[in-house]
């Protein structure tokens, strides 16, 4: 009977193993799609939001042309002020005993802008 009982227990323990398996990969899978939807929706509305603030019209293939480089103009722009603002973040006293001055705040940003 310990035999039959030890053998029970090991097939349950691998269907146990191979189903989180299964079901992890399938989680993968999920999150990958919710990922790539969620890529698709922010740049579909980035982009329609982007050439209507800037009155673009796109009737020939120039056109949208000049609409990509004004997206990924404001694409750059938006992941420079990401930047501007992790560096804020992260060069700020976080403990409260120090704060920083106005000076200090305005030269750390003019350095990590970007040269124009």
């Amino acid at each position: 009977m310990i035999e039959i009982g030890s053998t029970l227990f090991t097939v349950l323990v691998v269907i146990i193993a191979v189903w989180l398996i299964i079901e992890v990969v399938k989680l993968r899978h999920k999150l990958i799609a919710v990922l790539i939807i969620g890529l698709l929706l922010f740049t579909y509305f980035s982009f329609t939001g982007v050439i209507d603030n800037n009155d673009v019209e796109i009737n020939s293939f120039s056109d949208f042309f000049d609409a990509g480089k004004i997206y990924f103009n404001w694409l750059t722009t938006l992941f420079n002020n990401i930047k501007i603002i992790t560096t804020h973040a992260i060069s700020l006293d976080w403990l409260g005993n120090n704060s920083i001055n106005k000076t200090e705040l305005n030269s750390t940003i003019d350095s990590i802008k970007p040269k124009k």
